[in-house]
């Protein structure tokens, strides 16, 4: 997770560097989808930071949502090799957009080996 602003060390991936990173994403030239690993990165990097994304950066984080769901969404489909990966960032995706929010995610439960942590 993304630590809090008022930290004394500083995260050597701050919220400016996602914005850039999704910005490239969405630049199709920059960008090329391969297979399922981009919707799988794409699902990681939202799910992580996209509660501080939409903290800082508010509807124009939310846009960003849609330019990737509209916009970009149809390249990984045409590269998709599996559907898992694709279903799993639709729904995310979709759910973000509906609620402009994402969760928090050091309070989201997790699963492993079949507990909750």
């Amino acid at each position: 997770y993304l630590p809090n602003e008022s930290t004394t060390t500083s995260h050597p991936h701050p919220l400016s560097r996602v914005w850039a990173w999704l910005s490239s994403v969405c630049n199709l030239t920059n960008l090329t989808p391969h297979t399922d690993i981009t919707a799988s990165l794409l699902l990681s990097l939202l799910e992580v930071a996209g509660y501080k994304m939409f903290e800082n950066y508010g509807k124009q984080f939310g846009k960003m949502l849609l330019l990737i769901k509209d916009k970009y969404f149809p390249h990984l489909e045409y590269v998709k090799r599996e559907e898992g990966p694709m279903l799993r960032l639709e729904v995310f995706l979709n759910t973000a957009i509906l609620q402009q929010k994402i969760n928090d995610p050091r309070h989201t439960a997790t699963f492993v080996g079949g507990h909750t942590s």
